[in-house]
C-alpha cells in the first residue's frame, strides 16, 4: 500500500478531513446501536429515531422500522452531510421511549442509549485504527 506524502500546507486540511471521517463513522455506528437495540413490538419505536444536524427532530410519525434499517440509512444519510463543527442529533419523542430506556422490555432490560454511548470511545478507536 502505497503512502501519500502530504505537504506541510496541507496537513490541516487533511487532518481535518480524516478526524472529520473518524467522527462521521463513529457516530453513525453508535446510532445503529442505539436504532438496533430499540425493543420492537410494532417496529414504531424504531422507525421515531431522528436524525438531524444542529437541532432536535422531535417530531413523531406512524411509520414502523422493525429492523432499524431506514432509520440507520437515515442517519448515515445526515451523518455524511455534517462538518468538524455540526452536532448531530439522534432523538425520538416517542411518550414511552424513555421507560424502553430505563428497561422496561426484556428484549433491552440494559436500555439502547446509555448502553451504546458506554460503547462510544472503543467505537472510535477501531474506526481511527481503520482509516
Amino acid at each position: 500500500m502505497s503512502k501519500r506524502v502530504v505537504k506541510p500546507d496541507e496537513l490541516a486540511s487533511v487532518i481535518a478531513n480524516i478526524t472529520s471521517e473518524a467522527i462521521r463513522r463513529t457516530e453513525a455506528e453508535v446510532a445503529e446501536r442505539i436504532i438496533r437495540r430499540t425493543p420492537v413490538q410494532t417496529g414504531t419505536a424504531r422507525g421515531n429515531w431522528n436524525s438531524s444536524l444542529n437541532s432536535p427532530d422531535r417530531s413523531i410519525n406512524n411509520t414502523a422500522d422493525r429492523n432499524g434499517s431506514r432509520q440507520t440509512r437515515k442517519a448515515k444519510v445526515v451523518l455524511q452531510k455534517a462538518e468538524l463543527n455540526d452536532t448531530f442529533y439522534l432523538t425520538n419523542a416517542l411518550p414511552y421511549v424513555s421507560e424502553l430506556e430505563r428497561g422496561s422490555s426484556t428484549q433491552a432490560p440494559q436500555g439502547m442509549v446509555a448502553l451504546s454511548v458506554a460503547e462510544h470511545e472503543a467505537i472510535f478507536k477501531k474506526v481511527v485504527r481503520k482509516l
